[in-house]
């Protein structure tokens, strides 16, 4: 059976956190690991990466990249969020207008999809509650009036687009 070159970098890469995080080196403990690893790799390849990802170096090296430059505006707006929260939490008069929306992504694939919407669920004040066949995503926003849904459009249009840069 052979495998796309993606599925063993995949493999390599969880098989390393497996190890990094473990902090056991006995035999059995890595062959559970490679196995569980190797099991991961072959069943997410597909769903997650097989029809649009092609393998290359070049292409490798520059995902990563955008994914390591997408941490850190990622925790900032964790942080932005989550002050925004807690002034909300402790002002006198809680003025929050709890509500959805639909967000409409550009992203392409599937796994860019969920992503986002992983993102968005992270970030405070905000909860992905569904997503449609058609990857429409329904958010949930503590504040929804006052511009609130065209701020938090914008903030999700931001991530999307740093997704979409390591991700598509």
């Amino acid at each position: 059976m052979r495998f796309p070159p993606g599925v063993f970098l995949l493999f390599l890469v969880l098989f390393a956190s497996w190890t990094a995080m473990g902090g056991s080196f006995s035999p059995l403990f890595l062959l559970a690991g490679a196995l569980l690893c190797l099991f991961i790799s072959i069943v997410t390849w597909k769903p997650f990466f097989g029809r649009r990802m092609f393998f290359s170096p070049a292409g490798l090296f520059r995902r990563a990249l955008f994914f390591l430059l997408f941490i850190p505006s990622f925790l900032l707006a964790m942080v932005k969020a989550s002050l925004e929260v807690a002034f909300q939490a402790f002002s006198p008069d809680l003025d929050i207008s709890p509500g959805t929306f639909v967000y409409r992504p550009s992203l392409r694939s599937k796994g860019s999809i969920v992503a986002l919407a992983n993102a968005v669920t992270l970030t405070p004040g905000t909860l992905t509650v569904d997503m449609s066949p058609f990857g429409e995503l329904t958010v949930h926003a503590l504040v929804t009036r006052n511009g609130g849904i065209e701020k938090l459009k914008e903030d999700i249009g931001k991530l999307e687009k740093g997704i979409g840069r390591f991700a598509e």
